[in-house]
């Protein structure tokens, strides 16, 4: 896998990360994420599905979609 998607812990903005980094910083609030310490909600080789579960997240964090629950349960992580 060479792509992950975080959620921000400070300011839950989701972001798309390389994982062969080892930190990466928040666009929104700009804390440090140290990728070892933080949960990677989602990984993928495709740059297409990375965009979509970034918008399945912001969905969910807005409340227009409550199916984003349904399929990050169904990913194996």
């Amino acid at each position: 896998m060479k792509y992950g998607v975080v959620v921000c812990p400070k300011c839950r903005t989701p972001k798309a990360v390389l994982l062969s980094t080892k930190t990466s910083r928040c666009t929104r609030c700009n804390k440090v994420l140290i990728l070892e310490k933080i949960k990677i909600v989602h990984k993928t080789n495709s740059e297409a599905e990375l965009r979509h579960i970034i918008g399945l997240i912001n969905a969910e964090k807005y409340g227009s979609n409550n199916n984003f629950k349904k399929i990050i349960s169904k990913q194996k992580l």
